[in-house]
């Protein structure tokens, strides 16, 4: 389903690599947020820069062969959107090279 128009609650909502494929990353966590009953487990790439930043990318910058990669946050910007989207708590599971996985609340 579509993240922007999904009413039903769920449970748990599992949000693997697609974060970054997204044009609006922020408004895609706050909707989570809302259909999010109990916990939310997201994978995205990340940046490698300490700051609340999110990198953008032109058609096919980012890959040669995927146009739909729009943008990656850094961490620090992945713990401010979960924060700003009404999540109250996260926890890194798995963090390496430029992923990292966590649960929010």
């Amino acid at each position: 389903g579509d993240v922007f128009t999904w009413q039903e609650p769920f449970d748990v909502v599992l949000f693997y690599n697609v974060l970054y494929h997204l044009k609006s990353p922020w408004l895609a966590l706050e909707r989570l947020r809302a259909i999010t009953k109990q916990l939310l487990c997201l994978q995205t790439r990340i940046v490698l820069i300490e700051e609340p930043v999110l990198r953008l990318y032109s058609p096919l910058e980012a890959h040669r062969d995927d146009p739909t990669v729009f943008c990656d946050p850094s961490y620090a910007a992945v713990e401010l959107m979960l924060g700003q989207a009404g999540f109250s708590k996260w926890e890194v599971i798995e963090r390496w090279e430029s992923h990292v996985i966590m649960r929010a609340r």
